[in-house]
């Protein structure tokens, strides 16, 4: 509770969700309510409290928001799982598939961040050093890669056009064939691919962190 003076009004301030004469630890009789003995760690054994110190309430205040967390986007993880079941189009299956992947990927940052050991810690903080290194790096010299792709793929575009022909026989304006769409997504995922090849042969890949390994 936090008692403020202003220009000799008085405001209080309490907790969201309290009310007068209800502890969330201790009962009316002062005995511990079951949030209370987890609180100060009772041991249901030898029925004894073990005092927490401050740093073992902070790491499980981390677990518990880490599991919170993990809760919600198991939700979310189902949620959009069903609706990924019933959709057909290759986009929402693209979108439903990468929201999947970043839930997972977000739920493995927490736990690392409430279970990782100092060493493991030391270990994240020079990868994430080594990680603005290369991003740096690339972020100076990234059409570098992208002007090697593109000349690969140019001095090859007359034979990938040669495959293409007989798909498209009958249309003076390829862009009018049902086909068409086709050609152009075969078209991109292979510069796509010509461009990661020439961006890991450049830059090497990125450092990964910890918890996506």
């Amino acid at each position: 509770m936090q008692l403020i003076y202003y220009g000799g009004t008085l405001y209080h301030h309490g907790i969201k969700g309290q009310h007068w004469g209800t502890r969330r630890y201790q009962n009316s009789d002062g005995s511990l309510t079951p949030a209370g003995r987890e609180r100060y760690g009772y041991d249901s054994n030898t029925k004894q409290y073990i005092k927490k110190s401050k740093t073992t309430r902070a790491f499980e205040k981390l677990a518990n928001n880490a599991n919170r967390k993990a809760e919600i986007q198991t939700e979310k993880y189902k949620k959009t799982k069903n609706e990924y079941n019933l959709r057909s189009s290759n986009e929402w299956k693209k979108e439903a598939k990468n929201y999947l992947k970043n839930a997972s990927m977000s739920f493995k940052k927490d736990k690392f961040k409430a279970t990782a050991t100092k060493e493991e810690k030391r270990l994240q903080k020079t990868i994430t050093k080594d990680q603005k290194k290369w991003d740096e790096n690339y972020n100076t010299n990234w059409y570098k890669a992208y002007n090697k792709a593109a000349e690969y793929v140019n001095n090859r575009m007359s034979d990938f056009n040669k495959k293409w022909e007989k798909e498209f026989s009958g249309y003076k304006n390829w862009s009018e064939s049902p086909k068409y769409q086709k050609y152009l997504d075969t078209y991109n995922n292979w510069f796509n691919s010509a461009l990661k090849q020439t961006t890991n042969e450049m830059f090497g890949k990125r450092p990964k962190n910890l918890w996506e390994k």
